[in-house]
Order: C-alpha cells, then sequence, then structure tokens
C-alpha cells in the first residue's frame, strides 16, 4: 500500500464538512 497524503487530506476536509454540516443542523433544530 502506498501512502497518498492528497486522499488522506480530501477524507479529512470531507469529515470537516459533515461535521459541520451536522453541528448546523443541529443548531438550527435547537432553536
Amino acid at each position: 500500500m502506498q501512502f497518498d497524503p492528497h486522499l488522506q487530506l480530501n477524507q479529512m476536509v470531507v469529515i470537516c464538512v459533515l461535521n459541520f454540516v451536522c453541528a448546523t443542523l443541529c443548531t438550527l433544530y435547537m432553536n
């Protein structure tokens, strides 16, 4: 298995975006 930093970076970005969207939805539902 060859290490691919670009793929790892994309995975981190996707997780960050999903967390941000989830937090936004949670905040909207709380109000």
